[in-house]
């Protein structure tokens, strides 16, 4: 994954209207695959990355919820402020 997301694919999507990448491009891709054990190290290595990612990216989608919610209803003065956190709970 890592590596196709740095990799420049144009040269292998195909289709005019619809871009899409086939699986016979794909699999002409040259691929260099380490050995298990490399990618068992890499794996134990990379794991709490992308753990952290997916917490912060867990709690950035909550708080782009709570913001959505919240704010309009701010500016429009259907809530105020002290009452904020009892709109929260009915979220």
């Amino acid at each position: 994954m890592l590596f196709l997301k740095q990799l420049d694919i144009k040269a292998y999507v195909t289709g005019a209207v619809q871009p899409k990448l086939n699986q016979k491009n794909l699999k002409s891709i040259p691929i260099v695959l380490p050995s298990n054990e490399i990618c068992l190290k890499f794996d134990k290595l990379i794991k709490p990355l992308f753990d952290t990612f997916r917490k912060k990216d867990d709690e950035r989608k909550i708080l782009a919820n709570i913001r959505d919610n919240l704010l309009p209803k701010l500016i429009s003065g259907q809530i105020r402020i002290k009452d904020a956190e009892k709109f929260l709970e009915e979220i």
